[in-house]
């Protein structure tokens, strides 16, 4: 379900989870950017197909665009878009489409610039999602936990044991196997050429803070790479997150 955590009158801010993630993921980072000095909206996304529920529509890209575009369009002013992994190449596709809903983005390890050469890799593991479910993708979550701690390793892989097969098939295909995904690098330069808002992308790895840099997002800008985390760095240091996405936000005068 989608939910409001606080305020009104000021920026609202969009939060888009992960592939196999849901909004609860995002319950102690909400509450850090209100500490922080974010005084609302601040709305979590469930996605379709999420194992929260409650939302309509095919567990696609596409069909995820189309449901943040429909939230951001009720509100009364455009939106900070923040968006995890996968939540980060729905983010940039709504800002490539929508920038007039958008105020600025945030991405956190965004799935997007992987290698062409990647494709075969990526559908094996898709025939290995439709055969063995969720399973399938225990050990490649856990590479990416980092310092995270016990409780939030429980949440994330609870959300994914929840996730239906086919959802989370449909999803990496859409994502990067599908004739209209942005996945990897040659489709993502051409998404990424369409932002117009500022941009603070938050990366765990070199590699990927160095093709950010590469796809000359907007003045305003800015691309940082935190050493020493895993895929879900907003997680291990959700205090650090806000504090480096607030005082941003107010460089871009989107928060007082």
């Amino acid at each position: 379900m989608d939910r409001t955590k606080a305020g009104i009158g000021r920026t609202p801010v969009i939060l888009v989870h992960g592939w196999a993630g849901s909004s609860r993921a995002w319950d102690r980072v909400s509450a850090e950017l209100i500490t922080a000095g974010v005084a609302g909206p601040v709305l979590t996304v469930d996605l379709p197909g999420s194992p929260s529920g409650g939302t309509t529509g095919d567990p696609t890209i596409p069909s995820a665009v189309d449901h943040v575009i429909s939230i951001a369009e009720s509100l009364s002013s455009p939106a900070v878009l923040v968006g995890h992994s996968m939540g980060g190449q729905i983010t940039l596709r709504v800002h490539a489409r929508r920038p007039d809903l958008v105020a600025a983005e945030v991405v956190l390890d965004p799935a997007y610039g992987a290698a062409a050469s990647d494709a075969a890799s990526m559908a094996i593991l898709e025939d290995a999602i439709r055969s063995s479910g969720p399973g399938a993708l225990v050990d490649f979550f856990e590479s990416g936990f980092g310092q995270l701690d016990a409780d939030n390793r429980e949440t994330i892989l609870a959300d994914l044991h929840a996730t239906g097969s086919g959802v989370l098939a449909s999803y990496l295909r859409s994502e990067y196997l599908d004739p209209d995904s942005i996945g990897f690098r040659p489709s993502t330069e051409v998404a990424a050429a369409l932002r117009t808002r500022p941009l603070l992308a938050i990366h765990s790895s070199e590699r990927a803070a160095g093709i950010e840099r590469e796809l000359l997002p907007p003045p305003g800008s800015v691309v940082q790479l935190w050493h020493g985390h895993g895929h879900f760095l907003h997680l291990e240091d959700p205090e650090r997150f806000a504090h480096v996405a607030v005082n941003w936000l107010r460089d871009m005068e989107l928060v007082t």
